[in-house]
């Protein structure tokens, strides 16, 4: 053999051991990488999950939540706003028929806002609890009650949201209401922060 094809033949012989042994370990490796993420089974998504019926276990438990939260007798401040409202309306010709949007249930629990009659930020979220879990009194009409919805429903819960929206939406930029818009603003987050999950979750068997 030629001299001069000696070192051809060796830089031949020592490219085929490299590339044996470290490339084509690498396109197996490749290969199994490629295998293993075809079998592998694709993840739920949160979205997903979020939309899984709830079982009968899960079901119980949130009613179980949502029925630990009722509340049977009001506090002390809606207590008394109630017997204040009872005694300056019963018997009113106006309650024979529709109610305006002021004499709702929240006013019958003394929920009020403003610079001038407004309460505490700390009772507001008192009535408004007592708003969500409890009862609506039967001095207002049945068709009235229904529309507001059951203690503890996701009905009840976004009733009152709407109607403090409404309020708020309504007095939005007028002379005087600055306050009160911010009072009902910052009562609809608080709503919203405070019970805004278990009544998602209501929502769901509802």
């Amino acid at each position: 053999m030629d001299d001069d094809l000696i070192p051809l033949f060796k830089i031949l012989f020592w490219g085929f051991i490299i590339w044996f042994f470290f490339f084509r370990n690498k396109d197996e490796k490749t290969e199994s990488t490629r295998n293993a993420d075809a079998v592998k089974p694709a993840e739920t998504s949160t979205f997903s999950r979020l939309k899984e019926p709830l079982t009968d276990t899960k079901k119980q438990e949130v009613i179980e939540e949502r029925d630990s939260k009722i509340l049977t007798k009001p506090p002390f401040i809606v207590k008394e706003a109630m017997e204040q409202f009872f005694r300056e309306h019963r018997g009113s010709s106006s309650f024979s028929s529709d109610f305006g949007v002021e004499e709702s249930p929240l006013t019958c629990f003394g929920y009020r806002v403003g610079k001038t009659n407004g309460r505490p930020e700390h009772q507001r979220n008192d009535i408004l609890k007592y708003a969500i879990w409890g009862q609506i009194p039967d001095f207002f009409p049945d068709y009235y009650r229904r529309a507001w919805g059951n203690p503890g429903t996701y009905k009840r819960y976004h009733k009152i949201i709407d109607h403090l929206n409404m309020l708020a939406d309504q007095r939005d930029g007028r002379r005087n209401y600055e306050v009160a818009v911010s009072h009902w603003r910052r009562d609809i987050t608080w709503l919203r922060d405070s019970y805004q999950s278990i009544m998602n979750k209501v929502r769901r068997y509802e």
